[in-house]
Formats: structure tokens, sequence, C-alpha cells
């Protein structure tokens, strides 16, 4: 498990222990990583003078370091999370900041998310895996296809509303 560096807490030890508490398991390995990003540097040393769009810092380094337990600090990353927050912002516009996408309730917000993981995993083949995330974890055999999820919520809203 990886977290990145900058918890509201003094320490990171609350966190863990509230994952042994929900989790109920004692083995495991929990660090963190803190990305130190900085200025542009120009060849000679001095620092690039940055345009209006060029505001983008570049990452220096990523510190890491073992909270519990002895974690794999060389396999240790938040890229992933980092990619998969990414990738919902860009596909679901309620969490494009300032954006006019918003949900109404609750309810609607939690459904939108639903089906949207829903399709990631099941229905969306990925290029580097070659098919569906559902699929090359064994979850299913075949990827579905986008008219049997909108069978199941169609089925779903039925249920709900009978």
């Amino acid at each position: 498990m990886v977290a990145n560096g900058t918890f509201p807490f003094k320490s990171n030890r609350p966190y863990a222990f509230h994952i042994r508490q929900h989790f109920g398991y004692e083995g495991f390995n929990y660090g963190t990583e803190t990305k130190v990003f900085g200025e542009r540097m120009l060849p000679d040393g001095t620092l690039a003078r940055l345009g209006r769009n060029e505001g983008v810092r570049k990452m220096q380094t990523a510190e890491r370091k073992a909270v519990i337990g002895s974690p794999d600090l060389e396999s240790l990353t938040t890229s992933h999370v980092e990619r998969a927050f990414l990738t919902v912002r860009q596909e679901l516009k309620r969490f494009e900041r300032k954006g006019l996408g918003y949900s109404k309730s609750l309810e609607m917000h939690n459904l939108a998310v639903a089906l949207h993981f829903g399709v990631y995993n099941f229905v969306r083949k990925h290029h580097t895996l070659g098919t569906t995330p559902a699929v090359a974890a064994g979850l299913e055999e075949k990827a579905w296809s986008l008219e049997h999820v909108v069978d199941m919520t169609e089925g779903y809203w039925l249920r709900k509303h009978c």
C-alpha cells in the first residue's frame, strides 16, 4: 500500500491504524512517496523563464520511505492511483474543477461513478492489456457489450421503481 506524503496527520500511523481496524490484518507493508517538483533549468544551470502556459514544474525526485513493515521502495509509487484519478476527471465531468456537470443528488452521483467504473473495467478494452481489466484479472470470460450494460441498468431501474 502506498500513499502520497501530504497527509493532514502529523504521522501516518493513524492511517495505518484505520487500515488494520477496517481490513483486519496485521501483515501489510505501508510506505509513502513524496514527489519533489522544481523549476526548469537551462543547460547552463540557470532557471528557465516560464511563459504564461508553461507553469508546469518538472519532477526532480521522488522520496520514498517505509512507514510500517518493509515495503519494496523501488516499486512503491502513487502513479497508478494518480492516473486512475486523471481518467475519472477526464471522463466524468462531475469531477471537473469549476464545471457545470455536477450531480444534484448524491444517489445520482454514486450511480454515475458506478456506471463509469463498470464500463471502464468490463466494457472498454485497454490498449496496454489488449482486453478489459476484468478479463485480464480473470473476473470475466469475455468483455461485456454496451448493450449488456444498458440492459443491466434498465433492469436495475425497473427493480428499484416497482
